[in-house]
C-alpha cells in the first residue's frame, strides 16, 4: 500500500484508457500527465524492436519530469511494462493507492463476481489485494467463479487481431462462467472492452464494470 497524498500523486492512464471516455472522471480525483505516449508494451508484445527503442527514449525523458512524484498507473499492461522494463522505482498500480482510501458506503451491486486480469494476477500477484478492495468497497452478493486467481481464463483480447474467431470463442467461454451474476467487475481496459463487446454473443446480459471507477465514484 502507499499513502494517500494527492499533492504528490500523478496518474499515467495509458493508451487504452485514454480512448475510453468513461475514464474522464479521473480528472476529478487526480492530476494527470500533461503529455502521454504509449509505454511500448504493444511494440514489445509484437516484436517491433525498432519502434520500441524510439518509444523507450521518449518514455525515459517523459518520466524524468516526474521523478520526484508518486506515479499511479491504471492499466495492468502499462504497469507491468513500466515497472519491469524501465525499472522506475516510483511506479504503483492504482490498487495500491485505493487500499488506503476510507471504506466506501455508496457502492451497492446486487449480485456480482470479479474477473482477474492476466497481468495483475499471474505477473504481479494482486489477487489478495483485489479481494481486499472488493470486500472493503463493494456491497452486495459476491459469487466466486469456477476459475479465478492463477487459474483465471483469458478474456481473448490478446489474440483478437490475428485470430478474431478464436478470440471470440475464448471470450464467450469465459463469460459463460458468470451466468449466476448480473455484474462482472474487472480492472483491465482491454478485458472490459473485449468482454463487453461479446456479452450478447454469449447470450448473456451481464454488465461489465471497472473496479477502480466504482470505488472512486463511491467515495
Amino acid at each position: 500500500m502507499i499513502k494517500e497524498d494527492k499533492g504528490n500523486t500523478v496518474v499515467f492512464r495509458g493508451c487504452h484508457i485514454r480512448r475510453m471516455r468513461y475514464y474522464d472522471f479521473l480528472e476529478d480525483h487526480f492530476e494527470l500527465f500533461d503529455k502521454e505516449i504509449c509505454c511500448g508494451f504493444e511494440h514489445h508484445l509484437h516484436g517491433r524492436e525498432k519502434g520500441l527503442e524510439i518509444i523507450r527514449k521518449r518514455i525515459i525523458n517523459l518520466f524524468s519530469e516526474y521523478s520526484d512524484r508518486t506515479i499511479l498507473v491504471l492499466c495492468p499492461h502499462c504497469y507491468y511494462f513500466l515497472k519491469n522494463e524501465y525499472k522506475f522505482g516510483n511506479i504503483f498500480y492504482i490498487f495500491q493507492y485505493l487500499g488506503n482510501l476510507p471504506e466506501s458506503t455508496g457502492v451497492h451491486i446486487s449480485v456480482f463476481s470479479y474477473f482477474d486480469p492476466c497481468y495483475l494476477t499471474r505477473y504481479e500477484s494482486m489477487f489478495d489485494l483485489s479481494r481486499f478492495l472488493l470486500k472493503k468497497h463493494v456491497k452486495g452478493v459476491y459469487i466466486t467463479s469456477e476459475r479465478e486467481g492463477l487459474s483465471s481464463p483469458c478474456c481473448g483480447h490478446p489474440i483478437s487481431r490475428k485470430y478474431p474467431e478464436l478470440a471470440l470463442e475464448i471470450s464467450k467461454t469465459t463469460l459463460l462462467q458468470y451466468t449466476a451474476v448480473d455484474h462482472l467487475l474487472t480492472s483491465c481496459p482491454r478485458c472490459i472492452k473485449f468482454l463487453s463487446d461479446n456479452v450478447k454473443d454469449a447470450g448473456l446480459e451481464i454488465k461489465i464494470h471497472d473496479l477502480t471507477k466504482i470505488i472512486l465514484e463511491g467515495i
